[in-house]
């Protein structure tokens, strides 16, 4: 299938509009079969590129053959900023910077959805996004439907987890749970498991929590899951030798 007028027209440096008039002067019929497709993730990683190297959405479209109109629907629903990157990078470079400890964007939440769309391994996914793949693997479980993995779901899941009381976090993580629990049965504080979790996960901010919340899950909430794996798992006397060491001196 070759280009639609839209995209005709950004290649070739005219607007849209100058593009449907030429092709209604050749006899050339509107093609409306380009309206509403979804491209290849392959073509969106080229748009994507392009952007990053410091292309306009003019210049992105262009790189990658789609429509200008595409390509600024594209930004908008993603929310990106256009940020000023190094001259030498070229348009259709992948990013190899180094990966970021921020939560993933709703941009490179779209981007994850496509890639695993055309077949990508998680690793491999992660690779192109420059992220820790436990921190990939953690995103697709929580936007993960009948029909896979879709943006808007993991979106929606983290702004939902971004709500809610960071205690909850333990609970609700059970890998980062182990973690605390393997820290405590070690009887290592509070403040010591959270800075082992920093060193030992350095590029998995996911993994991260504060000594606060641990001491919350074990002495505000009682009832909380940790509390109770504490009481059933640990060793004898270790909560309390903890609780003693968290009690400051009269």
């Amino acid at each position: 299938m070759g280009l639609s007028q839209s995209a005709a027209a950004t290649v070739a440096g005219v607007s849209h509009q100058t593009g449907s008039k030429w092709a209604a002067e050749a006899g050339v019929a509107a093609d409306t079969r380009h309206r509403g497709i979804r491209y290849p993730a392959a073509v969106r990683e080229v748009f994507w590129a392009a952007m990053r190297g410091g292309a306009d959405v003019t210049q992105a479209a262009v790189a990658a053959g789609v429509s200008e109109i595409a390509g600024a629907a594209w930004v908008k629903q993603a929310g990106y900023v256009p940020r000023t990157a190094a001259p030498a990078r070229a348009l259709g470079a992948v990013d190899r910077s180094p990966r970021q400890r921020a939560p993933l964007s709703f941009l490179e939440r779209c981007r994850l959805e496509d890639l695993l769309e055309t077949g990508c391994t998680a690793v491999r996914a992660a690779e192109l996004l420059a992220r820790h793949h436990s921190t990939v693997r953690r995103e697709i479980a929580k936007g993960l439907t009948s029909s896979g993995y879709r943006a808007r779901v993991g979106q929606d899941v983290a702004e939902v987890n971004r709500r809610r009381p960071k205690v909850r976090k333990l609970e609700g993580d059970p890998v980062v749970l182990a973690e605390v629990l393997k820290g405590l049965r070690s009887r290592h504080s509070p403040e010591q498991i959270a800075g082992r979790l920093r060193v030992d996960f350095p590029e998995d901010p996911e993994m991260w929590v504060s000594h606060e919340t641990i001491y919350q899950a074990l002495y505000v909430q009682p009832r909380g899951e940790l509390a109770r794996l504490v009481r059933t798992r640990c060793e004898p006397g270790a909560l309390a030798e903890r609780r003693r060491a968290a009690t400051p001196p009269v």
